[in-house]
């Protein structure tokens, strides 16, 4: 499904879309002018927030730009269709997409690799990014 035919979004899905929004509306999370980076990885979490956002954008009275931004380890990357099929997503979405390409770790690393590090290098780049970017 793309931004053109949102009028045909199933109910399921305009209910998520819109229990979302009263979730941004009631901590406001996003303000008129905002620059969003969205930090997607990938899983049906990340997609789907990126889905949500973007199409709140059609009928919001505030603008708010997304970015969407995913790390691609070199060590281990996404398969070629799958990293095919995340562009043409965003693409629809109109939502420019950007990947980082990264080692895991610095070669001078020697501990024992460990998810809480990956996820911990991974936030910090991304934040790096968002700070070097003026986003959100």
């Amino acid at each position: 499904m793309d931004l053109k035919t949102i009028e045909k979004m199933p109910n399921w899905l305009m209910r998520i879309v819109k229990e979302t929004g009263r979730g941004i509306n009631r901590f406001n999370m996003i303000e008129d002018g905002d620059k969003v980076l969205l930090a997607i990885s990938g899983g049906k979490d990340s997609l789907a927030l990126a889905f949500t956002l973007a199409v709140r954008r059609r009928w919001l009275p505030i603008k708010y730009q997304l970015h969407a931004m995913r790390i691609d380890w070199n060590q281990y990357p996404m398969p070629e269709p799958d990293a095919k099929k995340m562009e043409e997503f965003f693409d629809q979405l109109e939502v420019p997409y950007e990947v980082m390409k990264a080692d895991m770790f610095p070669p001078s690393f020697k501990g024992d690799f460990n998810c809480y590090l990956c996820a911990r290098n991974r936030k910090r780049m991304l934040f790096d990014k968002a700070a070097e970017l003026g986003f959100k």
